[in-house]
């Protein structure tokens, strides 16, 4: 074990034997009869609720009596610890590493923590009804440079004075997949008698279970914070268009940045857990020992992950946000995990594929593709529609490529509704993803990428696209479609 780990451990400790402490000074609130008034209609944003202008006076108060005790707790962890000490050997980016570290460690403490059972009532409401965003104090001395930690809506910031960032926040799989539960199954109950093979078979099922109400509480989660950033994005715009003026463009500005990187943020936090718990679920799903009520778990369990994934595109297939490549990064791992059970898989391969080109990587699986495309569609399995996904990234590549991806998405969705023709709904989402990249912002540094396909490959998927196209009986409704398609499959296939 390092030493910086030793030292994070401790600080952990440290902050343990205080946390009753904090705790008090988080649960303060509760005495003030104006916090009862506020939690009946806080909604998560600091101005969804009022606080009566008679009560202000002792609200104030309580907010520098609690600030400043939550800091003298933690001021008082590093000097138990005696960090200065041990920090004066490391450099400014090791102490920074130790910090975020522990940041992350300290806000996923307060990401589960709830008052009273109330789960209007946690940390973000303590903030808010105290109004101490941005408020901190100094906690150490590194050298030359002061350490402070600050208050946020989302948790603890560690750094400088004037550190600003979305503080860090560990995934919730840290706290679910314990060392226990990564441990091999079979592993675990080898050279075991049937009673103790059973008791421990059960923990694994109910720790199942509660990877099943995680992933609901981090959907939960996901939805609600963008439903906030929503309510300012909002709100902001109405204020620019019933008054112009540059103080209301700064403001809406703000707000779409607020919105863009805290959205970036949000999809990184959870696709960490997504990628941790796909790896676990894949891998336990390998395992021949369970019996068929846990498979049986382990099944519902996959397709709950698949469809909690799925939230995460709709920033960007619906509302054109662009993700930084960290989540294409992200999503490339949780491919690999998914497809390590379900290797037949096409539209894992084909998200794997975009996420691949996204990422920078331009030699992606296109032969594998292929591949797909040689077998009966019996032989594979689309278990999710992949054009929310072709679509979120369909800016970060080139427009050949992004023909391809829908060329081949139309071919594989008409393969598996065979005999049956692409239905107006199909059509639609065919439209739709071709489109896609006209409604982002252009990014021209990232349009070079190129997904590598011969010559002949391209112009075997560009006919059987519009083969397809021709089989579907032309109405009156679908007529303009049809032949838009047709006609942009035609030119990228003469382009080739």
């Amino acid at each position: 074990m390092s030493q910086m780990h030793s030292e994070l451990l401790k600080w952990l400790k440290a902050l343990d034997d205080v946390w009753p402490s904090v705790e008090s000074y988080l649960l303060s609130v509760t005495k003030l009869s104006s916090f009862r008034a506020y939690l009946d209609t806080y909604r998560g944003l600091a101005r969804s609720a009022k606080i009566d202008k008679s009560k202000r006076a002792e609200v104030e108060k309580m907010s520098v009596l609690a600030g400043e005790g939550i800091i003298s707790l933690l001021s008082d962890v590093f000097e138990k610890c005696h960090t200065s000490e041990f920090v004066k050997d490391l450099t400014a980016s090791e102490v920074d590493s130790l910090l975020r570290d522990f940041e992350k460690s300290v806000n996923l403490l307060f990401f589960y923590w709830v008052g009273e059972q109330n789960r209007n009532f946690q940390f973000r409401t303590f903030i808010h009804f105290l109004d101490l965003e941005g408020v901190g104090g100094k906690i150490f001395s590194h050298v030359d440079r002061e350490i402070y930690v600050s208050f946020s809506e989302d948790g603890l910031r560690f750094g400088d004075a004037q550190s600003d960032h979305i503080p860090f926040l560990a995934p919730i799989s840290r706290a679910t997949l314990t060392p226990f539960f990564r441990t091999s199954f079979s592993e675990l109950i080898a050279g075991k008698d049937l009673s103790e093979k059973v008791n421990i078979e059960k923990r694994f099922f109910a720790r199942i279970r509660t990877v099943q109400r995680e992933i609901c509480l981090l959907v939960d989660e996901w939805e609600h914070r963008n439903a906030i950033l929503a309510v300012e994005h909002v709100e902001t715009r109405e204020g620019l268009r019933r008054n112009p003026s540059e103080k209301t463009k700064e403001l809406h500005a703000e707000a779409n940045r607020k919105m863009g990187e805290m959205r970036n943020h949000l999809a990184c936090w959870c696709l960490e857990s997504f990628c941790d718990f796909q790896d676990w679920i894949s891998t336990l799903r390998l395992c021949p020992d369970f019996s068929k009520d846990t498979q049986a778990e382990l099944e519902a369990l996959d397709a709950l992950l698949l469809s909690g994934l799925q939230k995460i595109f709709l920033p960007a297939s619906v509302s054109r946000h662009q993700y930084d490549l960290r989540a294409a990064d992200l999503l490339q791992k949780w491919a690999h995990a998914r497809i390590k059970y379900h290797h037949d898989d096409l539209a894992t391969h084909l998200a794997l594929s975009s996420m691949t080109l996204a990422a920078g990587h331009e030699q992606s699986n296109s032969d594998l593709l292929f591949a797909f495309m040689a077998r009966k569609s019996y032989e594979w399995r689309l278990s999710f529609d992949p054009s929310s996904v072709l679509k979120s990234f369909s800016w970060s590549y080139s427009l050949k490529s992004h023909l391809f991806y829908t060329a081949f998405f139309t071919v594989c969705i008409a393969r598996k509704l065979n005999p049956e023709p692409l239905d107006s709904f199909w059509l639609a989402n065919v439209l739709g993803l071709l489109q896609m990249p006209e409604t982002f912002p252009t990014r021209e540094t990232l349009a070079v990428r190129e997904l590598k396909f011969s010559k002949e490959a391209g112009e075997f998927v560009a006919g059987e696209a519009i083969e397809t196209l021709a089989r579907i009986r032309q109405t009156d409704e679908n007529k303009e479609c049809i032949e838009y398609l047709t006609e942009q499959f035609s030119k990228w296939r003469a382009s080739l």
